[in-house]
């Protein structure tokens, strides 16, 4: 049988990475430059759910679309209408919607010549989700246009994100039997527990068979992952390491520092862990659900691990 092996990070403590701060993507699409510096100036110090902005910039129609082609998660656009031509951000908000086939991303509209496209059509026709008049949008009102926009992009996000943790579980529940088909059931699993209790989406789901504190080249093995763990190669973070030490010696769970580690064992002695990048703050829902998952999970490998020995 072929089996798909879990990759093995290497919780070394004697090199700390940094971490860049996450944002929240927007993108200001005007002809006038004085626009965008105004509105990056009035946004400087905006953030929302623990994250700020990052803007991209674009002056014209393909400017904009090379943009949102090569950012995919770009979560607002504020979109001058009237550019090199009469309905340039028209035509933009159409091909963002029908030719990317974004529909995630929130679009709002704002014109400085009031009257140059009925509001009404305009945010029917083209699916846009808010329209604007530039002498209408003050600090105050482009704050709260900023809020609302950027709500709808997290929930939709959410919601797709626990539509494709669904896809994952579907595609391998007919074949639980098999390592690697647990392996992807356990990462729809995760995303899909992520996305539902509104979690930062940076997490692991770890195993180890064993803990020695003297050691500090312990291996553990990372059975699923979200976010920015979806792509580390052999080393945890030294302050990860400690949390997931500390747990194991206390065979307990642990919250501490915006994070939380989840600590099962099962009947063979092998530790299971679950280390999330906590985005908001912890109820008990959230940690009978995350206690539900680890020993549902758990139970789930030890058993399909036995199988695929013989």
């Amino acid at each position: 049988m072929d089996i798909k092996k879990p990759k093995t990070l290497f919780a070394k403590t004697s090199e700390k990475r940094t971490q860049s701060k996450k944002s929240w993507k927007v993108l200001i699409v005007d002809d006038e430059s004085d626009v965008h510096v105004v509105t990056e100036t009035v946004l400087s110090s905006f953030t929302f759910k623990d994250k700020d902005i990052k803007f991209f910039n674009a002056y014209n129609a393909k400017e904009a679309l090379d943009i949102m082609q090569s950012e995919d998660d770009i979560a607002l656009v504020l979109l001058d209408v009237v550019m090199e031509e009469d309905d340039s951000g028209l035509k933009v908000a159409k091909a963002i919607r029908e030719d990317l086939h974004n529909s995630l991303v929130r679009i709002v509209l704002r014109t400085g010549q009031p009257g140059s496209a009925p509001e009404e059509n305009v945010i029917i026709d083209y699916d846009i989700n808010d329209y604007k008049e530039k002498t209408d949008l003050t600090s105050k009102k482009l704050f709260t246009t900023m809020i609302t926009a950027l709500r709808g992009y997290h929930d939709l996000e959410s919601l797709q994100k626990s539509k494709e943790g669904l896809k994952l579980v579907l595609e391998s529940s007919y074949e639980l039997c098999k390592l690697h088909s647990l392996e992807k059931f356990t990462q729809g699993t995760l995303i899909q527990m992520l996305a539902i209790m509104n979690f930062n989406s940076d997490s692991m789901y770890l195993q180890s068979d064993g803990f020695t504190v003297k050691n500090a080249d312990e291996t553990f093995t990372v059975l699923a992952a979200t976010g920015q763990y979806e792509t580390m190669d052999k080393e945890l973070e030294p302050e990860i390491v400690e949390m997931l030490k500390e747990s194991i010696k206390q065979e307990k769970s642990l919250f501490k520092n915006s994070a939380f580690v989840g600590y099962s064992k099962l009947n063979n002695k092998t530790k299971h862990l679950i280390y999330i990048k906590i985005g908001r703050e912890m109820t008990k829902q959230d940690r009978e659900m995350i206690d539900l998952f680890l020993k549902n999970i758990s139970i789930a490998f030890e058993y399909t691990i036995l199988i695929n020995k013989d």
